[in-house]
C-alpha cells in the first residue's frame, strides 16, 4: 500500500498542469491579409489573457485554444477590450476539432 501512495504523490507533483504558465497578449495589431492564432494547441494547459488587441483589413485572428478530440481546454482565459474593424474576422474562444 505504501508504494502506491508514493506513485500518486509523484504523479501529482509532475503533472503538466503544475507547469502551466499565464501568457499575456496585449496591445497587438493585425491587418491586411494576416492570419494569426494565439492559444494552446495539442492539449496545452497554459492560461492566456488577451487584452486590448485590434485587427482590421481582411485579417483573420483566432485568440483561443485549438482543442483536439479527447482533450479538455484549461479554462481561465480572459478576453478584455479586443476590437475587430473593417472586414477582419476575430474569433475569441476555443475551436474544438
Amino acid at each position: 500500500m505504501h508504494a502506491s501512495t508514493s506513485l500518486v504523490v509523484l504523479a501529482t507533483i509532475f503533472s503538466t498542469s503544475a507547469l502551466a504558465k499565464t501568457i499575456t497578449i496585449e496591445g497587438k495589431h493585425w491587418g491586411g491579409n494576416q492570419k494569426v492564432q494565439f492559444g494552446n494547441k495539442n492539449c496545452g494547459q497554459d492560461h492566456y489573457i488577451f487584452k486590448n488587441n485590434k485587427c482590421d483589413g481582411k485579417a483573420q485572428v483566432h485568440l483561443g485554444d485549438i482543442v483536439p478530440k479527447g482533450c479538455k481546454p484549461p479554462g481561465g482565459h480572459k478576453w478584455i477590450g479586443n476590437v475587430a474593424a473593417g472586414q477582419c474576422f476575430m474569433h475569441n474562444g476555443e475551436l474544438f476539432l
